[in-house]
């Protein structure tokens, strides 16, 4: 309850809707429907009480027609909680695009899940004249059939990138019209007309600035030594070590490249685990000779028997997102045939073995 998760997200949601309608502009007829005259409808942020007492107070007068906003109520949006999940991870690179990708690779931060909630909002229209509320009411009505979407971004705080976040603004579908019963001579004639919308939005939870190890999940593919013994217990209560001891081929830990299209020097891959990523390499036998370096990413661990050693050259890339990124080939690359490589701290996987190639890349 310390932690004060304020994002302003209420206040911008109503700047946005308020931006939305506030651009009406009614014009003004002569007896046989020609237009002689336009006028904009202006907008205000306060309840229909405040708008009425202003327009009787000669030292704060508002021109009519004028549409009155305010928020009437909020409430938790129950029928968009679809789980109980604690929110979502973010890696290291995610949350700060600038850190590099070979010391900062294994950090995530938790963006927990927001609370849906439901804005009621109001809107009050005052005018002098009906056809002025008809056409009000006619700009926004065809557009809420049944309702129109409101764009804002994620809070910085939760992501540097901007994301979008996309809320639904449901008109209720009525307007009630209120004519006046009883006036003094001195009170100018006005009508008005009431109607609801509401705004499904979100408010965001506090998130942790502390990052977390990040938790890998490794499925493997086991097979036992020549030498182990079939007649041994397969695991010890006293020492809780299991007595084989075989290590497979880690097949969610490691990139995995499905697709690779060309575009001149520039190259699109599609996969897995491309946000882990610590280096791509580009390599061919005439690159290698020139600048090639070898890379050993585990050396004397086990799993080096799955990722062995190999030559290639470090590349620009780009990541995009976990299953797409882009990578350069510098002009200097003269190979006819290479190999694109992509490692992270589990291993690597190269496109001459992903399963959309199977042969060498032709540049």
């Amino acid at each position: 309850m310390k932690e004060s998760p304020f994002y302003f997200e209420i206040k911008d949601i109503m700047t946005q809707f308020v931006a939305a309608f506030n651009d009406i502009v009614i014009k003004r007829h002569n007896k046989y429907k020609q237009e002689r005259s336009r006028v904009h409808v202006r907008y205000v942020y306060a309840p229909k009480q405040r708008v009425i007492h202003d327009l009787t107070n000669k030292a704060r007068h508002i021109t009519l027609p004028v549409v009155a906003v305010n928020v009437t109520g909020i409430s938790r949006g129950a029928d968009r909680v679809f789980n109980k999940i604690a929110g979502q991870y973010l890696s290291e690179q995610e949350k700060h695009p600038s850190a590099p990708r070979t010391d900062k690779a294994h950090k995530s931060y938790l963006v927990p899940q927001p609370v849906p909630i439901d804005i009621e909002v109001n809107m009050s229209i005052l005018a002098r004249y009906q056809t002025d509320i008809e056409q009000i009411i006619s700009n926004f009505v065809p557009y809420n059939d049944p309702y129109i979407m409101l764009s804002w971004k994620l809070p910085e705080e939760f992501f540097p990138t901007e994301q979008e976040i996309r809320s639904e603004v449901i008109w209720g579908g009525n307007v009630s019209m209120d004519y006046p019963d009883n006036l003094a001579s001195n009170e100018p004639y006005r009508l008005s007309a009431d109607t609801s919308f509401t705004i499904k939005t979100w408010l965001f939870k506090k998130a942790p600035e502390t990052p977390i190890n990040t938790i890998y999940k490794i499925t493997t593919n086991t097979t036992p030594h020549a030498d182990f013994d079939y007649n041994m217990p397969m695991y010890n209560e006293d020492t809780e070590i299991s007595y084989i001891s075989t290590f497979g081929p880690p097949l969610t830990s490691s990139p995995h490249i499905t697709y690779v299209s060309e575009h001149g020097n520039n190259r699109t891959i599609l996969g897995y685990n491309f946000n882990s990523t610590t280096q791509v390499y580009v390599s061919g036998s005439n690159c290698n000779m020139l600048s090639g370096e070898t890379i050993d990413i585990h050396g004397e661990r086990e799993i080096s028997r799955h990722y062995p050693p190999f030559t290639g050259v470090p590349i620009e890339y780009e990541i995009q997102s976990d299953n797409e990124m882009y990578v350069h080939i510098p002009i200097e690359v003269k190979d006819t045939h290479v190999d694109i490589i992509i490692s992270n701290a589990g291993g690597y996987d190269t496109a001459t073995r992903s399963s959309h190639h199977g042969n060498i890349i032709e540049m």
